[in-house]
């Protein structure tokens, strides 16, 4: 293990070198996790804030979550996500044959598949486990 030294010369503190993975899990494999029933729990809108948005708000959005493990497997962190389909003509109009033309053929032509991180309705935070 690495000693960090400050600029006086103390030491600051030990380099612990600990592995992480990230999966991605959905609510039903979150809501048996004591971390997420913990989770934001000094902000204002805590984890069932998540939960509403996400039994609320279906239209376009697909909502799943960050499970950031230690080498134990134990979920040390969780941070909401969701993906949406946006359409870069959304605001162009119905007057663009060309496109409706190519659409009939390619039906996902310029539309892209989107990762957003933290809650389609406010800001996001980011939750962590105790310890």
């Amino acid at each position: 293990m690495d000693t960090l030294v400050g600029k006086d010369g103390a030491v600051v503190s030990d380099a612990v070198r600990e592995s992480f993975s990230v999966t991605v899990i959905d609510r039903a494999e979150l809501s048996s996790s004591p971390v997420w029933s913990s989770t934001f729990a000094d902000e204002r809108k805590d984890y069932r804030y998540y939960e509403i948005i996400e039994d609320t708000l279906r239209e376009g959005f697909d909502y799943k979550y960050f499970a950031i493990r230690d080498a134990s497997g134990r979920i040390r962190a969780i941070q909401p996500f969701f993906l949406l389909d946006q359409d870069v003509l959304e605001g162009v109009g119905s007057e663009w044959r060309l496109i409706s033309t190519i659409r009939r053929r390619y039906p996902r032509f310029l539309k892209m598949r989107t990762l957003m991180v933290g809650c389609s309705a406010g800001e996001g935070h980011l939750a962590d486990g105790e310890g």
